[in-house]
């Protein structure tokens, strides 16, 4: 998330943005912009004689807000009152991560007796799932029914509602893992696990080509070490990116290390993005013979390669976590597990490059 729009675009006279920059800024795509103005009018930009939306310094920081409501837990249906009322960012975490609005409603009456009269009444209610929890059970239906319409209606609500990175985080990562382990445990269930891989290959992919084709930052090159298992958490990995902008151009895994200097030479990129997925093993990323490592000595001449063409390497995933340090030693970058700060390191990282 760029924390200075002046650093993206400048703005009109009137200190209004388009909706483009708005959605490289905050991270939030112009489709779920709108949504969130039609369906909630949690904002509402100006617009231009010919109905082109613009957004004020003041419409960014409610988006900002509602971003941090969502990143809680709170669901988009109830970011609306919960900005009315301001009620506090905790309470309405708890209040709608709880399945049983009782209990929640007996441990607040003990912990805190000053909740806002909005935080009371929401407690009240009868007892209902998180948003989350529903979209998870609908989904899960819908994989184990192979049901590709309902998957497809499913997606186009939810990614019209949230932006990518929350929805990776909270749905299509935890189901990915949930499926995997129901497909280790009993192999007759590994079919629900790989339609539903491949059905979110195809879409998220789609996504990839359409935003990549009209974004206008610099160009990165995404690429996975290990198997084909690996390319659709580096999609989702990958989606920040493109909100941010950036425009991402997907390379995929079990790519052959003699094609990469070439394509890295021909694709005329400003960075590399080496992700090692959570699933990858340790005989593909070892943590305690980082020397030694057949996969350590390709990302080395990876690096090697980069330096040649003057470009940064950043790793990601999980690798980059347990090897932060050793990834410092070759002068490679190692992503954190978060995507804002992600974007930050990614954005910094190319600033610099830009003025030397």
């Amino acid at each position: 998330m760029k924390e200075n729009l002046d650093d993206v675009l400048p703005a009109s006279e009137e200190g209004l943005y388009p909706i483009r920059t708005v959605s490289e800024v905050t991270g939030v795509n112009a489709i779920t912009l709108r949504a969130w103005e039609r369906r909630y009018g949690l904002f509402k930009p100006q617009r231009t004689p010919k109905g082109h939306r613009l957004y004020s310094q003041q419409d960014i920081l409610r988006i900002q807000q509602v971003l941090q409501l969502l990143e809680k837990g709170v669901a988009i249906g109830q970011v609306s009152n919960a900005l009315k009322k301001e009620t506090k960012l905790e309470e309405l975490a708890d209040m709608t991560m709880q399945s049983d609005a009782n209990n929640v409603l007996n441990n607040n009456a003990n912990k805190n007796k000053n909740d806002t009269p909005f935080a009371q009444e929401q407690l009240k209610q009868p007892p209902s799932e998180n948003q989350w929890k529903i979209y998870s059970k609908k989904l899960m239906g819908a994989v184990n029914a192979y049901d590709i319409e309902q998957l497809e209606r499913l997606h186009h609500e939810i990614f019209s509602l949230y932006p990518l990175e929350i929805i990776s985080h909270r749905l299509l990562r935890p189901t990915l893992t949930k499926l995997h382990n129901q497909a280790k445990q009993l192999q007759s269930l590994s079919g629900t696990y790989h339609f539903y891989w491949q059905f979110l290959q195809q879409r998220i992919g789609g996504l990839f080509l359409k935003s990549t084709l009209q974004n206008r930052g610099k160009k990165i090159l995404l690429m996975a070490s290990g198997d084909s298992k690996a390319n659709v958490e580096l999609l989702l990995f990958g989606l920040p990116l493109l909100t941010h902008g950036y425009r991402v151009v997907v390379l995929g895994s079990d790519i052959p290390f003699d094609a990469i200097p070439m394509t890295l030479s021909r694709a005329n990129s400003d960075a590399l993005i080496i992700y090692s997925a959570s699933s990858i093993s340790h005989e593909t990323f070892a943590t305690d013979a980082f020397d030694s490592d057949p996969a350590t000595d390709m990302i080395i001449s990876i690096k090697t390669l980069a330096d040649s063409l003057k470009i940064p390497v950043f790793i990601a995933g999980e690798y980059s976590t347990v090897q932060a340090s050793e990834l410092a030693k070759y002068q490679l970058v190692p992503l954190k597990e978060n995507a804002i700060e992600q974007l930050k390191i990614i954005d910094a990282t190319l600033a610099k490059e830009a003025k030397n």
